[in-house]
């Protein structure tokens, strides 16, 4: 009899946590939202699951599902087909057609399979308007990967009637739909803050979770020799930029900080990524006269060799929430020079106690910077933000942490 009842309020305890985050760019979210679903599922306490709209999430189903973890597909992929691009300049199209056509099919979802929770981690208004239409009323979880473009002050802004409209739309939505999710979760401090700040919300409601970042996998991807020609015997040290070719990763500056560098020692540039500036980059390159020593060496699948093999990770932004690549930087060990930028890599390393700031677009700071993190990498500072990265950037601890706020057993 002990036995049965034991058994009852075990079952009763496990609870059906799905997520939701349809994508259109394989951006940072998508991996720290896969992190995220596979901790729960791997616990092995609660029921995970992750929500498909257009059938994008299945380019990850033999890891998920090697994870235990159920893919529910809305079908919506019979209007918007997978050959049909999501990113670049389709995006926002995209985007715009998961918001008009999927709160009808989540709402049918959510009363077939009954969810407990749903977390949303990219565009979280279409399950608010399913809960509207849906009998069954799951609790939500908003996580906020990056603080939103409509709350910042810094930061590349537009001023054309468009952007200024689609602001005060986004801020009209947050103030009509956000008050009725259970929880909003900010993956820093000063997120967490803006938005309390910002719409009175308490602090109870709004959340500190951080990402799930720092996994076994990439340690062990980190240890995979890297063979590029400046990396692989080594005969100058490597300073690495990771990230878009864009405005926001502030890749100008460093390209101009770097050139300084250069008047004080000898030493190379590498920076990972693809995007649109790449071209108007190289051209600086040229420009600066820098060539030997700098070089746009495109994407590689595996960020993290090249990582572990540098002298220093630079993050140039204009603006992060903190930024993957940083704690991923903090992880391995590399020695880490950041902009003060909003919000959160400066917050990430303590404000100087796991590595060198500098404000954001000041290229003789930065150049500085990159100098004395060469001249002297601080074991101190590495120790730091590897402690950080285990106590608070682990898929165990991000679980831990989403499970006690919502009082779950664990």
């Amino acid at each position: 009899m002990v036995t049965s009842e034991n058994d009852n309020r075990s079952e009763s305890e496990r609870k059906k946590i799905f997520y939701w985050g349809p994508y259109g760019e394989n951006i940072g979210t998508v991996q720290g939202m896969i992190n995220s679903v596979l901790a729960v599922s791997e616990n092995g306490v609660h029921e995970a699951a992750l929500i498909s709209c257009c059938g994008e999430w299945h380019e990850f189903d033999q890891e998920l599902q090697e994870g235990g973890c159920e893919i529910y597909d809305l079908g919506l992929a019979r209007f918007w087909p997978a050959r049909l691009p999501k990113n670049g300049k389709f995006y926002r199209l995209f985007m715009f057609f998961v918001l008009l056509f999927s709160p009808l099919a989540l709402a049918k979802l959510i009363d077939r399979q009954k969810p407990d929770y749903i977390i949303t981690c990219l565009l979280a208004i279409p399950v608010l308007l399913a809960r509207f239409f849906a009998r069954h009323q799951p609790q939500t979880v908003a996580i906020i990967w990056g603080l939103p473009s409509f709350m910042m002050r810094n930061g590349d802004k537009k001023s054309s009637l468009w952007r200024r409209a689609e602001s005060w739309l986004r801020y009209r939505l947050w103030q009509a739909l956000y008050s009725r999710i259970e929880y909003i979760a900010a993956v820093s401090d000063s997120t967490r803050e803006r938005i309390i700040e910002t719409f009175g919300y308490s602090d109870k409601k709004v959340i500190r979770l951080c990402a799930p970042v720092a996994t076994k996998a990439i340690l062990a991807k980190a240890q995979i020799e890297c063979r590029h020609r400046w990396l692989s015997g080594k005969t100058l040290p490597v300073v690495t930029g990771l990230g878009r070719l864009c405005r926001q990763k502030g890749f100008d500056v460093l390209i101009r900080a770097f050139a300084k560098v250069l008047e004080k020692r000898q030493a190379r540039l590498l920076v990972l990524g693809e995007g649109e500036l790449r071209e108007p980059l190289q051209a600086l390159i040229y420009e600066l006269g820098i060539t030997d020593n700098v070089e746009l060496a495109g994407f590689y699948p595996n960020p993290f060799s090249f990582l572990k093999a540098s002298d220093v990770f630079v993050l140039s932004s204009r603006w992060e929430d903190p930024c993957h690549a940083i704690i991923e930087a903090g992880y391995i060990g590399v020695p880490i020079v950041t902009t003060d930028c909003p919000s959160g890599p400066g917050e990430f390393i303590g404000f100087g106690e796991g590595g060198r700031l500098c404000s954001v677009d000041d290229v003789d700071a930065m150049a500085e910077a990159i100098v004395a993190a060469l001249a002297e990498p601080a074991a101190e500072k590495i120790a730091y933000c590897k402690d950080k990265c285990e106590k608070l950037y682990t898929p165990q601890a991000h679980y831990l942490k989403l499970i006690d706020v919502l009082g779950l057993k664990s």
